[in-house]
């Protein structure tokens, strides 16, 4: 084997599949494990699709008793109050009303009258059938339709629309930047004048757009880490190369359409690396499938060496 062949099929896919793994597990990390801030108006979106938001909680941290610093001054009141004598609890004085000191002496005992003693004790009677008081009636479970109550409560309850204070911000699983995006793409590609292809996809996306972040998120970060064992390479380069081509299809190709030269007219950097990045990404993706994962890889360990095809035995 000479050097190209040895470099085409160690250096190159184990390089490849050590910067993509990194790549891809951190992004897919954001995404799934850590959450992202939204606005109001974004956030009625993300509940529009059952996302669970929460408010951003910004009471301030309380810091706990014994990680407090207190300054020397509050020191030497501490160590001054702890150490001033008490007064009230250091008297040696005996207790009044005992003058040989102990215990106080105890009361002397009341004699009790035999006709106070032999008294009925009243007890609360139950009222008369004929009182003006009658008891009180069993509550009606239902509403004046008839309907029960508890589903009366449960339909005004889905009927009440959420409100959003539009100067809270809210925060979500990082990964529901994706979602918005789906959402964008059905709202402004689904349309008569794109082709049919592209607005039933875009359908499609906005519909399932919670679903489609999900997958994203978790094909970027459980595809990432295998790829840094080398396990199952090509199944998850093939996912990987997939993904970019859906990201390069919602971000890329329409800021392409609308920029004057194509592809060689972008000029804002923002747009450049993003366009490029996902380009990169796809090819070395892609390239894994028929490259493999190298030598140093859970593949080559579990399923051994592939034989080049154009290998012949002797």
């Amino acid at each position: 084997m000479g050097m190209k062949d040895f470099a085409g099929r160690t250096f190159v896919p184990t390089l490849s599949r050590v910067v993509l793994g990194l790549a891809f597990s951190y992004a897919g990390y954001t995404k799934v494990l850590q959450n992202a801030e939204f606005n109001a108006d974004q956030a009625a979106i993300l509940v529009s699709y059952g996302v669970d938001v929460k408010p951003v909680d910004e009471t301030p941290d309380v810091v706990p008793a014994s990680y407090r610093q207190d300054s020397p001054d509050d020191q030497e009141d501490q160590e001054s109050e702890q150490t001033a004598p008490d007064e009230e609890t250091s008297s040696d004085a005996p207790p009044a009303g005992n003058p040989e000191g102990g215990y106080p002496a105890l009361p002397e005992e009341v004699p009790v009258d035999d006709e106070v003693q032999d008294a009925p004790v009243e007890t609360e009677r139950s009222p008369d059938p004929g009182s003006e008081t009658s008891p009180e009636l069993p509550e009606d479970d239902t509403t004046s339709d008839g309907a029960p109550v508890d589903a009366a409560d449960d339909a005004a309850d889905a009927e009440t629309p959420i409100v959003l204070d539009p100067d809270t911000m809210y925060t979500a699983r990082g990964l529901h930047n994706i979602t918005l995006m789906c959402h964008n793409v059905q709202q402004t590609r689904a349309n008569p004048d794109d082709p049919a292809w592209d607005a039933s996809i875009a359908n499609i996306f906005g519909k399932h757009a919670s679903k489609m972040a999900w997958a994203a998120g978790l094909t970027e970060l459980v595809g990432g880490v295998l790829l840094l064992l080398g396990l199952f390479t090509w199944l998850w380069g093939l996912g990987l190369a997939s993904t970019m081509v859906v990201a390069f299809w919602m971000t890329s190709l329409p800021m392409i359409a609308n920029i004057d030269g194509g592809i060689f007219g972008v000029a804002i950097p923002g747009q450049f690396n993003t366009l490029y990045i996902q380009l990169a990404f796809f090819v070395m993706s892609f390239g894994l499938v028929f490259t493999g994962a190298g030598p140093i890889s859970l593949d080559r360990v579990i399923f051994g060496r592939v034989k080049p095809s154009h290998v012949i035995d002797d």
